[in-house]
């Protein structure tokens, strides 16, 4: 499943990406550009904006659209969970920054470009192919994972 955001979303695309959802968010994006994006790679749009989500175009060309109505992005992802009939589970395998997907890196390859007690700590390492944010699996994701099960009732 693919989404694209409004400009409205950015703290919502981040966790779509921590699971693996395929997801563009573009800060400033004009309306119509948006909904161009979403026609043409085949995406949900996702926003907070009414009248956007009423446009005539959307309907014209049966782009799907959810008009998501809280602020919050617990609630948020609740409200895309039942419209859509998906699970959120956290699958760290795209970037969050950039949306692209990661990719392992060899250990050695790393070890001037992380602290020294990451790479003392970890052996595996993922790299964005784009931005070149390097991810490996330290607090920070228990973190997201305490969030995703406090927040869905444990469903990760």
């Amino acid at each position: 499943m693919k989404f694209i955001c409004d400009f409205m979303l950015g703290n919502l695309s981040k966790y779509l990406r921590m699971c693996n959802f395929d997801t563009i968010f573009i800060k400033n994006i004009e309306d119509d550009e948006l909904i161009k994006r979403a026609f043409d790679t085949n995406r949900i749009l996702l926003t907070r904006d009414r009248r956007l989500s009423e446009r005539r175009i959307i309907k014209e060309k049966n782009i799907k659209t959810n008009l998501l109505k809280s602020n919050c992005v617990e609630e948020q992802i609740k409200q895309i969970e039942d419209i859509l009939k998906i699970t959120f589970n956290l699958d760290l395998k795209r970037c969050i920054r950039c949306n692209e997907p990661l990719y392992a890196l060899d250990k050695e390859k790393i070890k001037d470009l992380v602290p020294s007690y990451i790479y003392k700590m970890n052996n595996t390492f993922l790299q964005c192919s784009c931005c070149k944010k390097i991810y490996w699996k330290g607090t920070h994701v228990d973190k997201m994972r305490n969030f995703f099960n406090s927040h869905l009732s444990g469903r990760i």
